[in-house]
């Protein structure tokens, strides 16, 4: 399993994002249930069932268009060529300087130049289905866009005792191939941030009262009434995160095959990816109530009201995401006042 922290970067990577130079979007939805205090909750807990939805992007992880691809691979077998081109100058009496124009003939007539660097940053480069001489491990090579051994054109600039050992064929310093990264420890640097909102919906207890009031009557003189009131609410909350940014990663594949077998393994994420997030918002609560008026002159029935209140908040959210489809996750949020509210959660990713 590894375990990778971000930690620098933000403010150059938000200015990424809204400027519009970000990769690998997505949305997602999930369901939640909270149990959080109220002001109206007489005591108790308010169950609140929500629905979550986000929309975030990396920084950082772009993927390189074919054109993009294309260019580099061009660039990097240029410097290959006029390296090698400069060593044969200098070494005009090597017999190898045959091979090498038979390489400049085949790419010329429209061999297609396929590269390879390895996690020790070797760099290899042949040319596709064709089969190269000093080959160590004859194979049958097809058209593949994939550099096979018996493809791989040595190094002729360096001499290493045994021709046939793998580092002859390698090259270094070189710029790194785009499209065709080997899965090393290395990873590339990525922030990713998202947006979205949160709504909540619960009923709160019902409450009763009785309020007694004065009243003066002609002759009879001052009379004591009471009015009893019952009144049934409901909450919807409505949170707006400004920000939401993801600090540390862990991921790890399950081993085996089975999930690719089946058709269940993501080729953009790992198989179980936790994700740490921190996040600041607004949240505004909407209690809508409904008020029964009784006295001895009669009923008033279904009086509406509403109660508007806000709060920044601050929160945080483990969120695991299994074979990059399906988020889990539990966040706690911390109001101005102090105030905890846990929020269970689970959905489906769409990345697009």
């Amino acid at each position: 399993m590894e375990q990778k922290v971000r930690l620098g970067g933000v403010a150059v990577s938000l200015a990424a994002l809204l400027s519009g130079c970000a990769s690998k979007p997505y949305t997602q939805a999930q369901l939640g249930y909270t149990n959080t205090p109220h002001e109206k909750d007489l005591g108790g807990h308010v169950d609140l069932f929500c629905v979550r939805v986000r929309g975030g992007a990396k920084i950082g992880a772009k993927e390189a268009s074919p054109e993009e691809i294309g260019e580099r691979r061009d660039l990097i077998f240029r410097r290959i060529r006029r390296l090698t081109d400069s060593y044969f100058q200098q070494h005009q009496n090597d017999p190898r300087k045959a091979d090498w124009n038979r390489v400049l003939g085949l790419e010329k007539a429209g061999e297609k130049v396929v590269l390879k660097q390895e996690c020790d940053g070797n760099l290899y480069f042949g040319l596709d289905g064709i089969d190269q001489f000093l080959n160590p491990e004859p194979t049958a090579n097809t058209i593949n866009n994939v550099l096979d051994l018996s493809e791989r054109i040595p190094n002729y600039t360096i001499t290493i005792p045994g021709l046939l050992e793998n580092q002859y064929y390698a090259f270094q310093e070189l710029p790194e191939p785009l499209g065709a990264k080997e899965k090393c420890s290395r990873k590339e640097h990525t922030e990713e941030f998202r947006l979205g909102a949160d709504v909540c919906y619960g009923a709160l207890p019902n409450s009763t009262s009785q309020e007694t009031y004065s009243v003066d009557v002609p002759v009879v003189g001052t009379q004591q009434t009471s009015v009893y009131e019952a009144t049934k609410s409901r909450l919807v909350k409505i949170s707006i995160p400004f920000l939401e940014y993801r600090y540390g990663t862990l991921e790890a594949n399950i081993p085996g095959n089975v999930p690719e077998e089946i058709g269940i393994r993501s080729s953009e994420a790992k198989d179980v990816s936790l994700a740490m997030w921190v996040g600041a918002g607004y949240a505004i609560d909407f209690t809508v109530s409904e008020t029964d008026y009784a006295t001895v002159g009669g009923v008033l029935n279904d009086i509406p009201g509403v109660d508007v209140d806000g709060k920044f908040y601050g929160e945080l959210n483990n969120e695991v995401t299994l074979f990059g489809k399906i988020p889990l996750g539990m966040s706690v949020r911390v109001d101005k006042d102090g105030k905890v509210m846990p929020l269970f959660m689970g959905g489906y990713k769409l990345q697009w």
